[in-house]
């Protein structure tokens, strides 16, 4: 294939493309693709045959796309004759490991003092009332949408871990705010029985035209994902369930997702549907971030019986929708005005903000930083009534803060995954550092990105920024950003205080940077090395980048010294002219620094030039 021989790279593996990727056939089997997925149909299948058969392909190029899938087959171990793979495992401390590592990659953005000590790591035997605020506090968002989404074995919730953190002494009052969720609730377990076991869980029938049955399995969460391997002429799927209603009143049912259902509610009639994507978008997008169609329903307490088909598309080898319920709850606004009240009356606040798989998945940009919904006036809101509120934000790619000021600490969690409620409730008490570090930049304002948008124009995406990107775009324009590259503080402070750096046989770079904990707690310390004077201009030059790193853990008082080795390779630029790698000789600056706004000492260091 093309990566394999035509670029002389040796990898003997397969290429697949992503779901629905391929938009070639000729040119893209050429070009080194092995596998197009989600299976051989748009612009494979038959007309890759037909392009063979034409000359456009040779066959020579088919039987090496062969060859590396038998491989990939007999190396996996599903070749007849193949050595089996062995079983898969789980370490006994998996959860703990998880947790140890979410905790760990946490980012303390701010942490002020409020009276004599910063407010951030919370000590529970300070507080007798604590004000759980947000809306992911709740529901935590563990992991992106669209592929990106696995089933976890549970999901601990910010809530429920904090609740067990702070102790049986200390009172957890917990109030939602605002509405985030684009969609309806999903229907879960805990509300829903399979209607022929009367077991927790969702009836899913797979049926043929007649609506006989052909397969039936049982799931435990109400959004479906189908990727292939339904039985052999399935043309609905049916998913039925007994759903508790423990509150009469207006109850909301919906459908969300692309094509067409069959709905029934209890002893309504069946209610027919039919979904498209939305204006401008394409079946990935109406599939990641699908319609909704909802209905109002008056319920009494008791059991009502939900049943929807969704319609299978031959053409079409996946398939993805949900069935979502909202129980009768109080207004936006009462929701926005408890949370004002839980916030007044306790000692100290923790919000737990953030985006949801709706807003960051694949399929689609976003099209702003913005938190969803009215989280950035909630937090506002909050602030004023409790000077001391924590505010974790719960979110896997840079969003807008633009209270961040307003608040004394700000603790930046990710997407935490499966033991992320426990992972951010060792965080803010402290049983772990959050010791992570920025591995990007986060703008004050969406404006003030370097690179917004990627879309091509006229089909095109160009490169404008050339190397000046990330970090270095934000220097060269001269934007103060609210986060920088490389920026953490961690739960103590350090001191630079010395540099050294020599060049080695090999043309690398060793460099050792010696630091002090002068916190008063153990820390973790990630000595960020940057290299300056690359264009040999002091007064003209391009913004320093980043070459190395290390890290260190040091307790109260101690001095540690930090080896970086900067392999000569990291040290070189591309050269057009050249056609090359090429490292510029001469004298340069090594810069020591804690992100990249924050340099703390300097050296030089005479390199030989390529």
């Amino acid at each position: 294939s093309g990566l394999g021989s035509g670029l002389g790279l040796g990898f003997d593996g397969v290429v697949v493309s992503d779901w629905f990727a391929t938009r070639s056939t000729a040119e893209s089997a050429d070009a080194g693709l092995d596998v197009v997925m989600p299976g051989p149909t748009g612009p494979w299948g038959e007309a890759l045959v037909a392009a063979v058969r034409g000359g456009e392909v040779e066959e020579s190029v088919i039987d090496d796309k062969v060859l590396r899938v038998l491989r990939l087959a007999d190396r996996t171990g599903f070749l007849a004759g193949s050595d089996p793979l062995p079983p898969v495992t789980t370490p006994d401390d998996a959860d703990a490991q998880l947790r140890d590592i979410a905790a760990r990659a946490m980012v303390v953005l701010r942490n002020e003092q409020v009276g004599a000590d910063p407010l951030l790591p919370l000590d529970p035997g300070s507080v007798s009332r604590v004000a759980v605020i947000g809306p992911n506090a709740a529901c935590l968002t563990a992991q992106g949408g669209g592929s990106a989404h696995v089933n976890p074995a549970h999901v601990i919730s910010p809530l429920t871990a904090l609740a067990e953190a702070l102790g049986p002494m200390v009172t957890v009052d917990y109030a939602q705010g605002v509405v985030t969720q684009r969609l309806l609730p999903a229907i879960t377990p805990e509300t829903a029985t399979d209607p022929d076991t009367g077991h927790p869980g969702l009836r899913v029938d797979f049926i043929d035209p007649a609506g006989d049955v052909l397969g039936s399995e049982v799931r435990q969460a109400s959004r479906f994902v189908f990727m292939g391997g339904l039985p052999a002429g399935t043309a609905g799927i049916r998913v039925r369930a007994d759903v508790v209603i423990g509150q009469a009143g207006n109850h909301q049912f919906s459908v969300s997702g692309v094509g067409a259902f069959r709905l029934v509610i209890g002893d309504n009639a069946p209610m027919k549907i039919t979904m498209s994507p939305s204006a401008g978008g394409d079946l990935v997008e109406g599939l990641v971030k699908p319609p909704e169609h909802r209905v109002d329903v008056e319920i009494e307490t008791g059991t009502v019986r939900l049943e929807v088909v969704a319609q299978v598309d031959a053409n079409l080898p996946i398939a993805m929708f949900g069935l979502n319920h909202q129980v009768p709850g109080p207004s936006e606004e009462e929701l926005f005005q408890a949370a004002l009240d839980a916030a007044r009356a306790a000692d100290v606040v923790v919000m737990v903000v953030g985006t949801t798989d709706e807003v960051e998945s694949e399929g689609f940009d976003r099209t702003d930083l913005l938190l969803p919904g009215r989280q950035d006036e909630l937090v506002q809101a909050v602030a004023a009534q409790n000077p001391r509120t924590i505010v974790v934000v719960n979110a896997g790619a840079p969003v807008e803060m633009p209270w961040r000021d307003s608040v004394p600490a700000v603790l930046w969690a990710w997407f935490p995954g499966q033991e992320g409620g426990y992972a951010i409730a060792d965080a803010v008490t402290g049983a772990v550092e959050p010791g992570g570090r920025l591995p990007t930049t986060f703008p004050k304002t969406a404006a003030d990105a370097p690179v917004l948008s990627t879309a091509p124009v006229d089909g095109k995406v160009v490169y404008a920024e050339g190397t000046m990107f990330g970090y270095r775009g934000y220097a060269q324009a001269e934007i103060v950003p609210a986060y920088p590259f490389g920026h953490g503080l961690g739960y103590t402070t350090w001191e630079y205080e010395d540099i050294t750096a020599g060049v080695n046989a090999a043309g690398d770079v060793e460099v050792a940077v010696k630091v002090r904990n002068t916190g008063e707690r153990i820390g973790r310390e990630v000595v960020q090395i940057y290299l300056a004077c690359e264009g040999g201009d002091p007064q003209r030059d391009d913004p320093p980048r980043l070459v190395g790193f290390g890290t260190t853990l040091a307790a109260p008082n101690e001095i540690a010294t930090v080896p970086i080795t900067i392999s000569r390779r990291v040290l070189a630029r591309w050269d057009v002219a050249r056609r090359g790698w090429w490292v510029r000789g001469g004298v340069r600056e090594l810069i020591a620094a804690r992100s990249a706004w924050d340099a703390r000492i300097r050296t030089r260091v005479e390199l030989a030039g390529s």
